[in-house]
C-alpha cells in the first residue's frame, strides 16, 4: 500500500490505512460503503469528511487530512531517509 501512488490505492488499501496507520477503524464502514479509494481520498476536503462521511470529531478530521497530505508524497521518498540523510547530511 505505501509504495503505491495514493491515486492507485484500492478501497481495501484505504481501509487498511484507516485501521493500521490512523487507528480509526470506526470509520471503515462508511469509507467502504461509499467505495472510497485512493483517487477519491486525495480529493477529500474537511467538509466532505464532516458532511458526507459524518466524521463529527474535528480532531479526527484534522488527523485524516494531515495523513492524506503525508501519503501523497510517500512513494517519492522515505521521509526519514530524506530528513536524516538527504536534508541533514547524515548517513
Amino acid at each position: 500500500m505505501h509504495r503505491k501512488l495514493l491515486a492507485e490505492w484500492s478501497v481495501d488499501d484505504v481501509l487498511a490505512w484507516l485501521n493500521q496507520s490512523l487507528k480509526l477503524p470506526q470509520y471503515e464502514p462508511i469509507f467502504k460503503s461509499l467505495s472510497i479509494d485512493g483517487e477519491m481520498l486525495q480529493a477529500i476536503t474537511e467538509q466532505d469528511l464532516k458532511q458526507d462521511l459524518d466524521i463529527r470529531t474535528r480532531l479526527h478530521r484534522i488527523k485524516m487530512l494531515a495523513a492524506i497530505q503525508r501519503v501523497k508524497v510517500w512513494p517519492f521518498f522515505n521521509r526519514y531517509d530524506f530528513m536524516l540523510k538527504g536534508f541533514w547530511g547524515f548517513g
